[in-house]
């Protein structure tokens, strides 16, 4: 009987393929594991801008509801008969609560609660003329909140603040809730820890830092070494294990006072496909080839998705115009590019929007926004800009004009039209652009003061402006 013979040769190359095999499929899953780990980051950066975006919306919003309760409200008189009883007790909310200072800093809450806050910052700044944002505060409840602040002007002079006091759980609450999956957190802190956004569980730590302490961490110095980044002004990534689950967590500044945002990720995706490339040679190798396909997909899928978070993030969710802060950014633009052409700013506001909201609700007023809106974006150009500025104020932007006989046509149009398709009516200023202007605050300004004319002309009214002359935009 023969015996078959192998040539060492034979066993050696077969011995170098597998070896080779083996040393490509480590490399690859390497390269795999730092390309999905920076994919995630990616990913997580893109959904943490758009939240960023989202929590400044969430204060903004409440800080221009207080302006407009600081402009209406009767300065207290301890009779507890002032108007802003009526109107802070329907608008109160679990997690926020309502009250009105007088100018020796007795705060008066909804139902005769009364609080001296006179040494408090906040207060003093207001008193200031100053509009603020407290750092987290420790509530008599136990609780830690913030508070906004505005003062009350009455004759040139401060008498008194509007306060809301909302709880960090709140903030968190409404941060949270805003589309995010149940994989995805997010928080907002101070440089020292503090938390401003939170959600459930976090209570049982003082500060973000003492939480990942308690967490597994590749090295104990990870921690120090975030809250170095951070107090130095930078963004980074930590990664730790939680439950035995991988968790990503990406920071930033939020663009508010001093304080950070973090969204954090559970990384199950990302460890099940890690332990099923290690299970064999030759069929995670197949396996590979198969994932990467899918991988590139989803990641493709992920940023489109994302993409259009981001977009959506741009747009005012009652109204689908853009919000205020993309307004400015993109008529900053057309005024920095506008070097031959002539512009226009329109300033539109809801004739008696006030009437309506008290007699018929705010779901009425809510619908009433939506039609106005729909009627400008059907009544301009398609490269027009039309924004909410607040409340029910909207900004149209109109660029590339021959002649400013041009948006007073677009603005008669609005009025026709709303008169036509809605139940009210709108004021509408006018302030044209010449080529040489710039200052994107001085043309809103302009527009304001002709809305205000337009106003005083009996409402249901066009003002317009003719464009500032060259010499006073040099």
């Amino acid at each position: 009987m023969n015996k078959k013979e192998y040539p060492v040769s034979g066993i050696l190359a077969a011995g170098l393929l597998i070896a080779a095999l083996l040393g490509v499929m480590e490399i690859f899953y390497q390269n795999l594991q730092e390309k999905l780990f920076t994919q995630a980051v990616n990913n997580l950066v893109v959904t943490t801008q758009s939240d960023k975006l989202y929590f400044d919306q969430i204060i903004q919003n409440r800080l221009y509801w207080l302006e407009t309760i600081a402009e209406i409200s009767d300065v207290p008189d301890a009779e507890g008969q002032e108007n802003w009883q009526k109107i802070l007790n329907w608008e109160s909310v679990d997690g926020m609560r309502f009250g009105v200072a007088d100018a020796r800093g007795n705060l008066t809450y909804v139902k005769q609660a009364v609080m001296d806050i006179s040494d408090r910052e906040y207060f003093q700044a207001a008193m200031q003329r100053k509009t603020t944002i407290s750092g987290p505060l420790t509530t008599p409840e136990g609780e830690d909140s913030i508070v906004l602040t505005v003062p009350m002007i009455r004759q040139g002079e401060v008498q008194g603040a509007v306060c809301a006091e909302i709880t960090t759980t709140a903030l968190g609450a409404s941060l949270n809730n805003y589309a995010n999956p149940k994989t995805k957190a997010t928080l907002v802190f101070t440089p020292q820890g503090q938390l401003i956004s939170s959600y459930a569980g976090m209570e049982r730590y003082a500060t973000i830092y003492e939480m990942l302490e308690t967490m597994k961490l590749k090295s104990d110095d990870l921690v120090e070494q975030m809250r170095s980044e951070v107090l130095a002004g930078n963004s980074g990534t930590l990664t730790y294990y939680n439950g035995g689950q991988l968790r990503l967590l990406y920071y930033e500044p939020v663009g508010i006072q001093d304080w950070y945002i973090c969204s954090l990720v559970v990384m199950d995706a990302h460890e099940k496909i890690l332990q099923e490339m290690s299970a064999s040679a030759f069929g995670v190798l197949v396996a590979i080839l198969l994932i990467v396909i899918l991988l590139a997909a989803t990641g493709v899928y992920l940023i489109l998705y994302f993409q259009r978070r981001v977009r959506e993030a741009q747009k005012d969710p009652l109204t689908g115009v853009y919000t205020r802060l993309m307004a400015q950014r993109q008529a900053s633009r057309i005024l920095k590019e506008n070097l031959h052409t002539l512009c226009a700013c329109l300033f539109i506001d809801v004739d008696d929007f006030k009437t309506i909201n008290d007699h018929y609700g705010h779901d009425e007023g809510d619908r009433v926004l939506i039609s106005v809106s729909r009627v400008l974006r059907e009544s301009v150009r398609s490269h027009d800009i039309v924004s909410r500025y607040g409340g029910d104020e909207f900004t149209v932007w109109l660029n590339n004009l021959k002649q400013e006989q041009e948006a007073r046509d677009i603005a008669q149009r609005f009025l026709t039209r709303i008169d036509q398709q809605t139940t009210v009516h709108i004021s509408v200023g006018i302030v044209m652009v010449s080529p040489q202007e710039r200052d994107y605050e001085a043309v809103l300004k302009r527009a304001d003061q002709a809305l205000y004319q337009a106003k005083q002309k009996g409402k249901n009214q066009i003002c317009l402006i003719p464009a500032a002359p060259e010499e006073e935009n040099l």
